[in-house]
């Protein structure tokens, strides 16, 4: 039984809470992720609200409410957990961390995977074509 049919008592008040905090941003980009994201809690279609909070530009907060894990199981896809969150940024520390973001490939690069598993922004290549 899919997941947002198991356990729709539960997402559905979760996505009506997204809904009512969407218009409360005063950044367009994560309303529309907000929205995006209560939507997704109700089909299990994840795919647009993660590509919406890819396009987020140093989001003040981060709303965990999905399953995760799913790179582990390249044959099915399936979800490995579900998590619900919602974390506030620390400003002052962030911007302490913006100096080793120019070194994210190379950390990447030294994960003890295969080059294949590697997350490498270097050299990303969708791994579905």
């Amino acid at each position: 039984m899919p997941y947002h049919i198991a356990y729709r008592s539960f997402l559905e008040p979760a996505a009506q809470a997204l809904r009512e905090a969407a218009p409360l941003s005063a950044d367009p980009a994560f309303a529309n992720f907000l929205r995006l994201r209560a939507d997704a809690l109700l089909n299990d279609d994840y795919f647009q609200s993660d590509l919406a909070w890819l396009d987020l530009k140093n989001p003040k907060f981060d709303v965990i409410y999905a399953p995760y894990e799913t790179y582990a199981d390249d044959l099915l896809g399936v979800k490995g957990t579900y998590g619900a969150a919602v974390l506030i940024r620390n400003e002052k520390q962030s911007r302490k961390l913006e100096m080793f973001q120019q070194y994210v490939p190379q950390i990447q690069d030294a994960l003890p995977l295969a080059a294949e598993d590697r997350p490498s922004k270097r050299d990303w290549k969708p791994r579905w074509k």
